[in-house]
């Protein structure tokens, strides 16, 4: 066994001792700490993987799954391509014996595992240990495997293309191309959250660069330029400093090993993506398949002979693309050129490209059409006449444009009938989000929403984006059929430009209406003290009307485009009114009496509008603190909604923000810290959408049968609140970013976990319900959380003088409601405030400002789910 993946007898022994003194979440990392140790004794010893240059010869380890090949993921990567420098193996791939017993292979006699770890919480019934342990599986290398087909090395990237990258990412690599790979990672890191240590982007860089490499065939690189700069990093990543900070930095904090791991893979991961772009684009002279005759047996007199009017342009351009019209001399000299190169060099000097429809495709090419297949495209050749072409030339018949924008939306249609949304006839394709129904949900809603935009991102394909805010689920879409002509994507982004002009102007007058008969609805109202859902949630009604349902049907607003409406005549609705910064109303929230319709204005501004309790408005408070600064608060509120913002006002007496949801929350904050004083602190108070993995649960047992209640599912952490986590059980469900087979379909889940911490942050989905059905992509995270961290970068704002070093901080606090019981599912400060009291409310508020409280005892948060305690510093300032 290679030391680095293997325990001794002596620390496995020493293990279950330790695990007993060690709360939960520290017998998880107990292997993890030992394995970074290891590597950075191999660091030290100068032959660690990832410092030596040698992945530039190997191929990243995987194995096969359903006919696929699977990358081998985090430090088990590294730890597996250490073992193949140490043991000398040039085959990637690695198989369980399960996976070799099934696919009818068997082991040879010399078969060496290496073996990989994972943490377990659960016993063989189930039940929860006290203390997760550690277990390990070995696997075997391919050269060990008796009938495993032969290896197939994956085809690398030509360093031409990781070239292109670079000049697409800005980083234009003149003949340093190591040198430029470096500092396009470097930004990457930096960009992806890395560390600020210099010691822990060394090591990123490492592993990054290590990461690339192996994906790049440098014998195609000019000269020995390449070869000189690899040799220059290792040297660099072997000085004795490189070694020496390295070293340091694993021995006082082992789990910087395993976030260096990680941020390389998003860092390297971004850099591949883009090269691979780039090789797509470059790959010319092997996948150009002419759609024309290569062969011609004419020759240039002969084309006195064709019928009149038909071509002796044509013929020259046939003779020309044949070599057949040159001079034996010309002849012998291009002989080593090839038709995909002459394609390509007539393309470069095209008169114009064409939508040739299948059906047409062999008359295109009888009168002179050319295919070219790295933009899938036909194109008419210099010197033929574009006139012959007409019914094809996209700029002078809408046919092309129109059947081009009809694909894209019918192949959005079906993504949003993938996530069970009630999909209209005419989608609006003007990069606006679009509320529609959600069949997630009884009875008539407006819980779906949509937004495609055709003129795309940076490479102007066209994206979107499907939400049911209901199921909390989302779907980002990115179309992925055959590319458009650069005529037709020019087409479609002024189309899209043209709309979204369009769109904008009609927004705006629409916004403009509405504010109107926002201030209408509030000068009707009558005073809100005694409303149901003031007395249901028991807050104060401050800045508050209602009126009646009749009142509210009297404006289209909440009337919605299907003529239906969630308003009741015969009920009373409590208004809100929604302002901006200076006060002005621009539209209202009516809520009924028991809280189950919240509804707001149809096309009525909603971004950047906030009630203000306890000033004016968001101007009057931040001019107030600036002018009377000893009369000021010493701190105020954001909140998502109104009954959360009242149960926080009502016991501290602080002035708060109602941002009304938590998207709208991060647009509040980012317009408010353009503004605001030094002598208020924000408070980011978001609620605490902590059941993002049951809901994800809930997805795969509704949709593909997934048992969320099995006994016999592995165990994950979520925080809980900034003291406490607990510990979920995934059921059947399995979290290992592979494809597993459901009931109902397929599906691959992935778990996000918080930087150096093992609770789970957010979760990704790929569910398929139909062979043959593109995935469906879905995440599920703590929505509040995350609003709130967004929130807290828009009040980090530029470093003030003296702060460069150090790195600029939040002026922001984020403060989550913690409880001490989760029965029924709380997430938001009403809730705290109806479970436990104002007090609590206001103690963990204060708390927040460094008021001092009674030292409070840690405690464990008491849920059907098993728990662990937890410190974290995930939610601080």
């Amino acid at each position: 066994m290679d030391r680095i993946q293997e325990i001794s007898p002596a620390l496995a022994d020493a293990q279950p001792a330790l695990m007993a003194k060690e709360d939960a979440r520290a017998a998880g990392y107990a292997h993890r700490l030992a394995i970074a140790k290891r590597f950075g004794e191999r660091v030290e010893a100068g032959d660690a993987v990832f410092i030596s240059g040698r992945t530039v010869s190997m191929g990243m380890p995987y194995t096969v799954s359903a006919g696929e090949r699977r990358p081998i993921m985090g430090f088990n990567r590294w730890m597996l391509l250490q073992v193949m420098q140490d043991r000398g193996w040039s085959d990637s791939r690695f198989f369980t014996s399960q996976q070799i017993s099934a696919s009818g292979w068997s082991l040879r006699d010399n078969a060496q595992p290496v073996v990989l770890q994972f943490v377990n919480a659960t016993d063989g019934t189930g039940t929860a240990l006290a203390v997760p342990e550690v277990k390990r599986f070995a696997v075997f290398n391919a050269v060990h495997v008796e009938g495993v087909p032969a290896y197939e090395p994956a085809p690398k990237l030509s360093s031409k293309s990781l070239e292109a990258a670079m000049v697409a990412a800005d980083f234009e690599p003149g003949t340093e191309i190591l040198e430029a790979l470096a500092a396009w990672v470097d930004t990457q890191y930096r960009e992806l959250g890395g560390q600020d240590g210099q010691a822990d982007q060394a090591l990123a860089q490492a592993l990054a660069m290590s990461a690339v490499l192996s994906e790049v065939d440098w014998q195609d690189a000019p000269g020995t330029a390449a070869q000189s700069a690899l040799q220059r990093h290792v040297a660099r990543w072997s000085s004795a400093e490189w070694v020496r900070d390295t070293v340091a930095l694993i021995e006082a904090d082992p789990s910087a090993f395993f976030d260096a791991v990680r941020v390389s893979e998003l860092v390297a991961s971004q850099v591949l993506i883009q090269t691979r772009v780039a090789h797509l684009e470059l790959r010319t002279e092997t996948d150009i398949q002419t759609a024309r005759q290569e062969a011609v047996s004419t020759t240039l007199p002969q084309a006195e002979q064709f019928p009149e009017g038909q071509a002796v342009n044509e013929a020259k351009m046939e003779l020309s693309q044949s070599g057949l019209a040159q001079t034996g001399s010309d002849r012998q000299a291009a002989k080593g050129i090839t038709h995909s190169a002459r394609v390509e060099a007539m393309f470069a000097e095209r008169e114009a490209v064409l939508a040739v429809p299948f059906a047409d495709k062999d008359r295109a090419k009888e009168l002179g059409a050319v295919w070219y297949k790295p933009q899938m495209v036909w194109f008419v050749p210099k010197g033929l006449d574009v006139a012959t072409f007409k019914e094809w030339d996209p700029r002078d018949n809408c046919l092309g444009k129109t059947a081009a924008e009809q694909e894209v939306i019918d192949s959005f249609r079906a993504a949003m009938k993938d996530m069970d949304l009630d999909v209209p006839d005419d989608i609006k394709a003007d990069g606006k989000w679009h509320n529609v129904r959600t069949f997630s949900k009884k009875g008539p809603n407006k819980s779906g929403a949509y937004l495609l935009d055709l003129q795309g991102g940076r490479d102007g394909t066209p994206i979107g984006a499907i939400n049911d805010k209901y199921t909390g689920e989302s779907q980002s879409w990115r179309f992925d059929g055959p590319l458009l002509t650069p005529e037709q994507r020019a087409r479609m982004r002024a189309e899209a430009v043209r709309r979204a002009e369009l769109a904008d102007r009609a927004v705006q007058r629409a916004q403009a209406v509405a504010a109107e008969h926002a201030a209408e609805i509030v000068a009707q109202g009558q005073p809100a003290a005694g409303h149901g859902y003031v007395r249901k949630k028991g807050i104060a009604a401050e800045g508050l009307v209602q009126v009646s349902g009749k009142v509210l049907l009297g404006y289209e607003e909440f009337i919605g485009e299907n003529g239906k409406s969630a308003i009741r005549e015969d009920q009373n609705y409590l208004i809100v009114p929604m302002r901006n910064a200076a006060g002005e109303i621009r539209a209202v929230q009516a809520i009924n009496e028991d809280g189950t319709v919240k509804s707001f204005m149809r096309g009525a501004q909603k971004k950047g509008t906030m009630t203000v309790l306890g000033a004016p408005s968001l101007d009057a408070l931040c001019a107030h603190a600036v002018a009377s600064p000893d009369q000021a608060a010493r701190a105020a509120l954001f909140v998502e909604g109104f009954a959360t913002g009242a149960s926080v006002r009502q016991p501290t007496g602080l002035p708060v923000i109602v941002c009304f949801d938590a998207g709208n929350l991060e647009a509040v904050a980012a317009e408010a810290s353009r503004k605001w004083p030094d002598n208020i602190v924000p408070i980011m108070a978001v609620d605490n959408d902590q059941f993002h993995v049951e809901r994800a649960l809930g997805y795969l047992a509704k949709d593909l049968g997934v048992n969320p209640n099995s006994q016999r599912g592995s165990m994950v952490e979520v925080l809980s609140g900034k003291y406490s986590s607990r510990m979920v059980s995934l059921g059947d469900a399995v979290a290992d970013g592979e494809w597993h087979q459901a009931p109902k379909g397929r599906y691959c889940m992935s778990l996000e976990r918080e930087h150096d911490s093992t609770e789970v942050r957010s979760i990704s989905i790929e569910a398929v319900t139909q062979e043959g059905q593109r995935p469906v992509r879905l995440s599920f995270g703590n929505r509040g959380v995350e609003a709130g961290r967004a929130a807290l970068d828009a009040f980090a704002g530029p470093a003030k003088e003296g702060e460069q070093e150090q790195g600029t901080t939040s002026r922001a606090v984020m403060l989550v409601p913690e409880f001490k019981s989760l029965q029924g599912r709380p997430t938001d400060w009403n809730d705290l405030a109806g479970s436990e009291g104002a007090q609590s409310v206001s103690r963990q508020v204060m708390s927040a400002l460094g008021i001092p409280q009674q030292r409070e005892v840690r405690r464990v948060v008491q849920s059907p789910a098993r728990v662990v305690q937890h410190t974290s510093g995930a939610m601080e300032r």
